[in-house]
């Protein structure tokens, strides 16, 4: 199995060819390569680096029989966190609770 397919069989929605190669170019890893226990921790920060582009997306696109829910996008973004957390990784998206809208008093 190469590290591509070893990175396409963790997650189970459908992603282009194009999305996972960039994941695991900007991560600086050879999809082509032969997929090697010593390979995990690159295949799961890349496929934080893919969660986050499927994270960023609209939630409400619907798409050859698969729809994102803002659920599902929770869970995507908790299962990111942890990958990143795993492997003592940065997480430079701030994807946190700050879509709330509210009001601030100018006293």
């Amino acid at each position: 199995m190469t590290v591509k397919e070893a990175l396409r069989g963790q997650i189970e929605i459908p992603v282009s060819d194009l999305a996972v190669d960039k994941a695991l170019i900007d991560q600086s890893v050879d999809g082509n390569a032969i997929y090697t226990k010593d390979d995990e921790k690159s295949v799961d920060l890349s496929l934080a680096r893919l969660l986050l582009s499927v994270i960023l997306h609209p939630s409400s696109v619907t798409e050859g029989g698969y729809s994102l829910s803002i659920g599902q996008r929770d869970d995507f973004l908790n299962f990111r966190k942890l990958l990143l957390k795993k492997w003592g990784a940065p997480d430079t998206a701030d994807l946190g609770n700050n879509d709330k809208i509210g009001t601030a008093s100018p006293w």
